[in-house]
């Protein structure tokens, strides 16, 4: 009996460690995306200045309409990184909830008992 009792102690500790471990390899992730994201986010800011400096010297005859749409093209090629590293990030965030239980507490869920 006590042999049994110490065996379900250390599985549920084994448990226990195997859950911080993820816990803490999912926050390091989250850390990870979210930078991505913001680099993201910066790169899309970084490509709207762009165009709005190649619009204006379009409009003072400095540029030409091909120049323009080359600045178009390269926001657009921007957005889908944006996006791509928005859902990795909010796909990562999901995981860290569930891991630590707050899902229901995150999204104001109340379960009626």
């Amino acid at each position: 009996m006590q042999v049994a009792v110490q065996h379900h102690r250390l599985t549920v500790h084994d448990a226990h460690l195997a859950l911080i471990q993820r816990i803490d390899q999912d926050l390091r992730q989250l850390d990870t995306s979210w930078k991505q994201y913001d680099i993201a986010i910066l790169a899309v800011s970084l490509s709207k200045n762009n165009l709005e400096i190649e619009q204006e010297k379009l409009r003072a005859d400095r540029s030409d309409t091909f120049e323009v749409t080359r600045f178009e093209a390269d926001l657009k090629a921007t957005e889908l990184p944006r996006l791509e590293s928005q859902m990795s990030y909010l796909s990562v965030l999901t995981e860290v909830h569930f891991a630590m239980s707050t899902t229901l507490d995150t999204w104001e869920v109340l379960l009626n008992d």
